[in-house]
């Protein structure tokens, strides 16, 4: 699906990176980050990311390492409260690799998305014609 998304765009390239393990085993972003950090040591690495999904970080897979790894850009959703941030448990180092996208506000995220494909919702105004085939093709999400 994300090759469909980058489709017109030169500046925009798929990666297969974070594509299913062939032993089952989940992808972890920390994983990714630490591969993309072998393929060069020198190139500042991004995490974009919304609040509602920034703020579960401490759950994930070694959350200082991510923030260590890369900077993140946190982009704001509506209903998430942008002063939860200050409880998160990382030191001030750690938190001047957050940078926060406040002007965004998108009224969607890829959880609503998959929920409204679920409950078999049009979707035609958040997804390209083409992605939305190719959901359809493979029956995903139903």
């Amino acid at each position: 699906m994300v090759s469909f998304l980058c489709e017109g765009h030169s500046f925009l390239s798929a990666s297969e990176l974070d594509r299913p393990r062939v032993d089952a085993e989940p992808n972890y972003t920390v994983s990714s980050l630490r591969m993309l950090r072998a393929e060069s040591a020198t190139t500042e690495l991004f995490c974009i990311v919304g609040l509602d999904s920034f703020l579960t970080l401490p759950k994930w897979r070694e959350p200082r390492a991510l923030l260590e790894l890369a900077q993140w850009i946190v982009v704001s959703r509506p209903g998430s409260m942008m002063e939860e941030l200050d409880a998160l448990p990382f030191s001030a180092g750690e938190r001047s690799r957050v940078h926060l996208l406040t002007d965004v506000d998108l009224p969607f995220s890829a959880t609503e998305i998959r929920r409204r494909l679920r409950l078999h919702e049009d979707c035609a105004d958040l997804l390209t014609p083409s992605v939305s085939e190719y959901i359809t093709r493979n029956k995903l999400y139903s």
